[in-house]
């Protein structure tokens, strides 16, 4: 259940996450200049998306949700190897590993081998690339 919570969190935010990206970045077309001028004042950056998500993982209180929601986040890829923000982030690669994360996870709690092997391949021929 906390799993399946867990999931439900992290789709949320996701979709809530790009729904913002989207919305701000989107290209203002005004019929006057300060309508333009105030929508590129909106533009969310990287470091912008960094702090909301910190901001919501300060509110999760169960330990299993925090582990997987930093597993969530870290395949986010919005951080450089030294820690920077990365000047675009890739809402391609957000919108996919909120997608396959939990179905990677879900299969990680699947014993029987047959129906594991199922499972992936089933994942497989529906055109997910699972680990």
């Amino acid at each position: 259940m906390k799993k399946l919570l867990a999931f439900l969190a992290g789709a949320a935010l996701t979709a809530a996450l790009v729904g913002g990206i989207c919305f701000f970045n989107s290209t203002a077309q005004a019929e006057d200049t300060q309508t333009v001028m105030a929508a590129s004042e909106n533009e969310t950056t990287t470091q912008d998306i960094i702090d909301m998500l910190a901001q919501a993982r300060s509110g999760i209180t169960d330990e299993d949700t925090l582990v997987y929601y930093d597993k969530l986040v870290a395949g986010y890829q919005l951080t450089d190897s030294q820690g920077n923000p990365v000047e675009v982030p890739d809402i391609d690669k957000i919108q996919y590993t909120a997608l396959t994360l939990p179905l990677e996870e879900a299969g990680k709690q699947i014993r029987d081998p047959e129906i594991r092997e199922f499972y992936y391949q089933f994942l497989a021929d529906s055109g997910f690339e699972i680990e």
